[in-house]
């Protein structure tokens, strides 16, 4: 699977909507603003990189919004950790995993994999620090 740098637009309008982000940072009840959740759900659909370092954070307000196919599209199709993003990529995956699992009534070969993604996370030594 390719993902694709952000265009010069791409990159300015992510660093406007990030401090929306790090704004609700401390609260973990706090919800991203729809038409942000649908940009970047947009961007990952798009493969490109702002989708990839912004999936846990849509992951949440999917899951709150009661998105749960779309929470699912990110789940099982996101890559593993990979080159300059991997940092971001492990929050992400971890995010995404507590979310699924916090869905009630989640198929149990779901809920398997979001325990095993977790486990995987605690396990791996080589995650960047």
């Amino acid at each position: 699977m390719i993902w694709r740098p952000a265009t010069p637009q791409e990159a300015a309008e992510f660093k406007l909507d990030a401090v929306v982000v790090r704004q609700l940072a401390g609260d973990p009840h706090a919800k991203l603003p729809p038409e942000l959740v649908d940009k970047w759900l947009g961007a990952y659909r798009d493969r490109t990189f702002i989708g990839l370092i912004t999936a846990g954070d849509v992951g949440r307000t999917l899951r709150q919004d009661g998105r749960v196919s779309e929470l699912l599209e990110l789940f099982e199709g996101y890559p593993g950790p990979q080159g300059r993003l991997a940092r971001r990529m492990w929050n992400s995956i971890g995010e995404l995993a507590y979310e699924v699992a916090l869905v009630p009534g989640m198929a149990p070969h779901v809920l398997d994999l979001a325990v095993s993604r977790l486990q995987w996370l605690l396990d791996t030594r080589e995650r960047p620090r």
